[in-house]
């Protein structure tokens, strides 16, 4: 009676890929375990200066997804880094968390000045297979000692 059972062809096993990305109501968005990765592992560079009483500045925040085996199984396609890219593009959160890593780069050089209310620019772009949020702040900082 098992015989038959032992004789059916089974489906082969499946190639588990596993994209840092979930699925909601049609579009795709990022898990919060990539979202927390891009921000662990990436490479920061911020530069920043006074212009009168504003601070303008920008942060390079780099997340290089080649390195990120603990994400992908395998590495990673071209396609995969366009879809975490458009992912990270539309999130709240990155762009939150991104903001205020740039917003802290500023408090850091100025720690005397008072940072007003930031104009911000974020964009997000995949260049060399590295995930790219560029930041562009420009904040009204007057001075704390009536200059």
């Amino acid at each position: 009676m098992g015989l038959p059972a032992l004789e059916r062809k089974l489906k082969g096993v499946a190639r588990a890929t596993r994209l840092p990305l979930l699925q909601i109501k049609g579009y795709e968005i990022l898990s919060r375990g990539a979202e927390d990765w891009i921000f662990r592992e990436a490479e920061v560079l911020s530069e920043g200066r006074m212009e009168g009483d504003h601070y303008q500045g920008s942060t390079m925040i780099t997340a290089d997804f080649t390195r990120a085996e603990a994400i992908f199984r395998g590495p990673p396609t071209v396609e995969d880094l366009e879809r975490l890219a458009a992912a990270a593009r539309y999130s709240v959160r990155v762009h939150l968390r991104a903001i205020r890593l740039a917003k802290a780069e500023a408090y850091r050089r100025f720690p005397e000045r008072h940072l007003g209310e930031a104009t911000v620019a974020v964009d997000v772009q995949v260049r060399r297979g590295k995930l790219q949020i560029d930041v562009d702040l420009d904040i009204p900082c007057p001075s704390t000692n009536g200059d």
